[in-house]
């Protein structure tokens, strides 16, 4: 297999042959890659700007951030609910499963905004989800 676009993410505390288990239907329309350089930043009493970076050698550390809506059914939608607020393996859109291990990720779910339904009959829901990089951190079990 090749790097491919998908219509879908993984994103799980488990792994399955190096994959996160759950996989899940995403809309490209409102998807957002946020980057965030890790720094604070405050006006001195003279009203100079201080500005306090974390560096890697002479190149400040970014922290890549995403957001997603996700379409799915009413288990599915119970499924994220349980994994909000938890550190969870992450592959994105854009990857190889058959050579996962380049384009897995840690990430904390940070935030999921209310599930809207697209049908009456409740079989079909839409929900905003942002995930934070969390490089370097464990997986939650």
């Amino acid at each position: 297999m090749a790097l491919e676009m998908h219509a879908t993410i993984r994103l799980d505390t488990d792994l399955t042959d190096n994959l996160p288990d759950n996989e899940y239907r995403v809309s490209m329309t409102p998807y957002q890659d946020l980057v965030e350089p890790v720094l604070v930043y405050e006006s001195g009493i003279t009203g100079k700007l201080m500005v306090h970076r974390q560096m890697t050698g002479s190149t400040p550390d970014v922290k890549e951030h995403h957001r997603f809506r996700l379409i799915m059914t009413r288990a599915e939608k119970d499924l994220l609910k349980a994994d909000a607020g938890k550190k969870l393996y992450f592959m994105p859109h854009y990857r190889d499963e058959a050579d996962p291990l380049p384009y897995r990720d840690v990430v904390l779910f940070a935030a999921m905004g209310d599930p809207v339904m697209y049908d009456p009959m409740q079989d079909w829901w839409h929900a905003d989800i942002t995930l934070v990089d969390a490089t370097g951190l464990a997986v939650d079990t």
